[in-house]
């Protein structure tokens, strides 16, 4: 838990490039009218913070960083994890698929999630393996998503869907069948979206007259966005516990008694996580904290507990469904 910081797993930061810089390195908005009363942000981060706003769930703000012309983007988000670091999502305004790479690669190192976008064609094309999508998912980086939108190049998909999203709790919702206000769904032919499933890029369709979101994943096998935020979530709110823990007795003991209260912390975590619809509630899960006698003698005099393990399966969701009847007269 060393160096532990809270992250805000319902807040995103959204950046834009300056030839200046505008404002502090990472400011706060409210609501989009506190955006639109700022004169020094630009047309595009306006627009951004404006989907952002823009669903019947709304959050309760949105960050907005900056990049300078002169600087990459891995060097302007490190800026600004360095100013201000409450924060979990991220969208950047290019739908560049060198940018995302690089986007993406920073993103991957840290407890992030980065929502990218883009219009790139090749992507609707199973053939083509040289796209972003393909790419993505060859570098198995399940902390992006990549959202695919006619207008991606101009408008903020990722943001309408972020916006209505994010203040859910994690685990309590899924990306996939969710509205993307003031963006209009793409017409797709039936190899296209087996192109756009097999890539891992979830696209915006209007089925029956209704404008959703399908995919909601990130881009590696068998992981969505609400599995990636669910397991962060716990990850995070499990050393958290552990740290209260730490700070609220005057001494957790090096014997056994220790090791039964760290277990008993992660165990409520567990339960807690269960309630939240994050992990199933079966006979499965477990942890195992090592006793004094088990555990290694210099760690015991560094005053460390290592060897600490839990498992547990995740509740997930359901995206598609198989039905087979049969009728008779």
């Amino acid at each position: 838990v060393s160096g532990l910081v809270r992250v805000g797993f319902g807040t995103m930061l959204f950046i834009s490039e300056y030839a200046t810089a505008p404002h502090d390195r990472v400011i706060e908005f409210g609501d989009a009218d506190e955006a639109a009363a700022d004169a020094n942000i630009n047309a595009n981060t306006l627009k951004a913070v404006h989907r952002f706003f823009g669903g019947d769930i709304v959050a309760d703000s949105v960050k907005v960083g900056y990049k300078l012309e002169s600087e990459t983007w891995a060097e302007a988000l490190s800026a600004c994890v360095d100013f201000d670091d409450s924060w979990y999502a991220l969208a950047c305004d290019t739908a560049v698929a060198d940018d995302i790479e690089d986007i993406a690669e920073w993103t991957q190192a840290r407890t992030k999630l980065y929502f990218a976008k883009t219009a790139d064609a090749a992507v609707l094309v199973s053939s083509d393996d040289t796209d972003i999508g393909s790419t993505l998912l060859s570098m198995e980086y399940d902390r992006t998503a990549l959202i695919y939108s006619g207008v991606a190049a101009s408008d903020y998909p990722e943001m309408a869907w972020a916006g209505g999203q994010l203040p859910e709790n994690p685990g309590s919702t899924t990306w996939a069948f969710k509205t993307v206000p003031g963006i209009a769904a793409d017409e797709f032919t039936a190899s296209q979206i087996n192109a756009l499933e097999a890539k891992r890029v979830t696209r915006i369709e209007e089925i029956q007259s209704t404008t959703r979101t399908y995919g909601g994943y990130v881009s590696a096998a068998a992981m969505f966005i609400d599995l990636r935020r669910g397991i962060d979530y716990v990850a995070q709110a499990m050393a958290e516990d552990i740290l209260i823990l730490l700070q609220s007795v005057d001494k957790v003991p090096g014997d056994d008694r220790g090791s039964v209260m760290v277990e008993n912390v992660i165990r409520s975590r567990i339960l807690q996580s269960i309630d939240e619809d994050i992990i199933v509630d079966d006979d499965e899960w477990n942890v195992y904290v090592p006793l004094y006698a088990d555990r290694d003698q210099t760690d015991r005099e560094a005053r460390f507990l290592d060897g600490v393990t839990w498992s547990a399966n995740l509740v997930g969701a359901i995206h598609k469904v198989s039905v087979r009847g049969e009728v008779s007269a």
